[in-house]
C-alpha cells in the first residue's frame, strides 16, 4: 500500500520570500486525486522523447476535473519525486515537459543533469555567500567591497 502523501514534511518557511506567495497555501490543492491523475497522464508520456508540454498537462488535468494552477502542479510533482520517489521526470524551454523515466540509465542521466548538478550548484553559491557576507556587511552595515 501507497504510504499517504504529507503537506507538512517539510518547512519550506523559506520560500516566503516570494511576496504574494504561501507554499502552504498551493500545497493545500494537492491530493491524492490530483497525484493519481498526475500519474495516469504520465503514463502515457514515458520517456523524454515522449514528453507532454506543461501547458498541455495542466489543460489535462483540468479536463479531469482539477482547477489547480500551474505552479500547484509543479509542486505536486516535485513532491511526488521527493516524498513519493515517482519517477517523473521534467525540463524547461522550448522543448521541456514531463515524462515518465522510461528506464535507470534515462533516471541516471536526468539526476545528474536536472537534480544533482544545480543542487551542488546551490551549495556551492550558499557557501560564497556565507563566506563573504562580512566583506559586504564591514561593521554590520552594506558597503560595496573595494575589491571582487
Amino acid at each position: 500500500m501507497r504510504k499517504p502523501y504529507r503537506n507538512d514534511q517539510k518547512d519550506y518557511s523559506q520560500l516566503k520570500l516570494n511576496a504574494g506567495f504561501s507554499l502552504e497555501e498551493k500545497k493545500k490543492g494537492i491530493t491524492d486525486e490530483l497525484i493519481n491523475a498526475i500519474v495516469m497522464i504520465a503514463m502515457f508520456h514515458i520517456g523524454r522523447e515522449n514528453a507532454i508540454s506543461r501547458t498541455a498537462l495542466v489543460h489535462e488535468i483540468h479536463a479531469r476535473g482539477f482547477h489547480q494552477d500551474e505552479r500547484t502542479i509543479r509542486i505536486a510533482i516535485s513532491e511526488m519525486r521527493r516524498q513519493l520517489g515517482i519517477p517523473i521526470a521534467g525540463t524547461g524551454g522550448k522543448n521541456g515537459g514531463y515524462w515518465l523515466l522510461k528506464d535507470k540509465e534515462e533516471s541516471d542521466a536526468y539526476c545528474a543533469v536536472q537534480l544533482h548538478d544545480p543542487g551542488v550548484n546551490l551549495l556551492e553559491q550558499e557557501s560564497s555567500v556565507q563566506k563573504n557576507i562580512n566583506r559586504w556587511y564591514p561593521n554590520g552595515q552594506l558597503s560595496l567591497p573595494s575589491q571582487f
